[in-house]
């Protein structure tokens, strides 16, 4: 599958913001062994159908919601794949095998929608609790 002209542009855009705050990423270890967690805020300008909260008063549906759903139709789960590849690219890290644990949560902001991304190193024995098969080979894990 190839990506759109846009979707390459917002990779190009994600990639400029981590070279823009690359401070905050210049201690994270990049290596093919480390294991990380990543949480992401998806920060939108309306999570609710403004018709959820009106009720029809005409034709074969009066009395019913206006809307189906009190929630706005948002899957977040293919923005989120997007937008991880695009930061695990960004960063080096060497595979997005690599991230254990993913983390995914939808707030509401309308004057300012956007997205926030916290990437963690964790301990390697988080996720072999019995030291795996050979255990971590590199230095410090």
């Amino acid at each position: 599958m190839a990506l759109t002209e846009e979707a390459l542009r917002f990779r190009e855009n994600v990639k400029a913001e981590v070279v823009r705050q690359l401070g905050m990423v210049s201690q994270l270890p990049v290596d093919q062994e480390t294991v990380y967690r990543i949480t992401l805020h998806a920060y939108f300008d309306q999570l609710e159908n403004p018709g959820w909260f009106k009720t029809l008063t005409k034709g074969p549906r009066r009395g019913e919601r206006d809307a189906k759903s009190r929630y706005k139709a948002l899957d977040i789960d293919n923005r989120i794949k997007f937008l991880q590849d695009c930061v695990v690219r960004s960063i080096g890290i060497p595979n997005d095998s690599q991230v254990f644990e993913s983390r995914q949560i939808k707030i509401e902001d309308p004057d300012k929608p956007r997205a926030e991304v916290l990437i963690e190193v964790r301990p390697w024995s988080d996720y072999f609790p019995k030291g795996g098969r050979h255990g971590p080979q590199t230095p410090g894990h």
